[in-house]
């Protein structure tokens, strides 16, 4: 017989410890779980007691959602986590949604910008926006910086030997972290295109020796 702690025994409370053990999550990860908790799981299942939830009622709950089949996969990442928290914890004996399969889902192949689209979007941008905004997306476009990977650019990272620039760190949703989205640093050998678009913010940003790239129209 298993005896579960008051405090710690339906769906919400674990939903609820297993967030909080999620500190060496980004910021953003967690915030995504969060969301879908609330937005599918817990409405359905949060009052009842987590070992009284059965793979047949996540079945039906899932058959319920009119959803496509990438954001079904990601609405299950948490559900699956909660109940291996509770298992782990004790609560349960077996975890009902670790059976639940993940939706085939066709990824669609990669459709880049040719060279010429690309001189076409930078010509328009150079019409109607800062030189800046130019330079951002010639950097984005010719060296393949991630855009968390790009906005978190300092010059610290500029060799101005070598022509590289060191990717070791990113900003998601406004918050900086210390590490990429892959966890690799890695050293980006630049084209001229590229190198170019690095050299001209120099006399935008480089004296104040932090991030390369600004917003022109804020400052920041």
């Amino acid at each position: 017989t298993l005896t579960v702690p008051l405090a710690l025994s339906t769906f919400r409370d674990y939903a609820q410890a297993w967030l909080r053990s999620l500190g060496q999550k980004a910021t953003a990860t967690r915030e995504d779980y969060r969301r879908a908790l609330d937005r599918v799981w817990l409405d359905e299942l949060g009052e009842r007691p987590i070992r009284a939830i059965r793979y047949s009622e996540l079945m039906t709950l899932i058959g319920n959602l009119a959803v496509a089949g990438k954001t079904l996969n990601n609405y299950l990442i948490p559900l699956r986590g909660v109940f291996e928290f509770a298992r782990r914890d004790g609560a349960i004996v077996t975890n009902p949604a670790s059976a639940l399969e993940n939706a085939r889902v066709q990824k669609p192949a990669p459709d880049p910008f040719t060279l010429p689209e690309v001189g076409a979007i930078l010509d328009g941008l150079a019409e109607r926006e800062d030189s800046q905004i130019v330079g951002y997306f010639a950097a984005a476009f010719f060296a393949g910086f991630r855009p968390s990977e790009q906005i978190a650019l300092r010059w610290a990272d500029v060799d101005f030997q070598q022509r590289t620039v060191r990717v070791q760190r990113a900003v998601v949703r406004g918050r900086a972290k210390d590490s990429t989205k892959t966890y690799l640093v890695r050293d980006v050998e630049l084209s001229d295109r590229a190198w170019s678009a690095i050299e001209a913010q120099r006399a935008h940003t480089q004296l104040a020796g932090k991030e390369i790239f600004w917003n022109p129209a804020t400052g920041e």
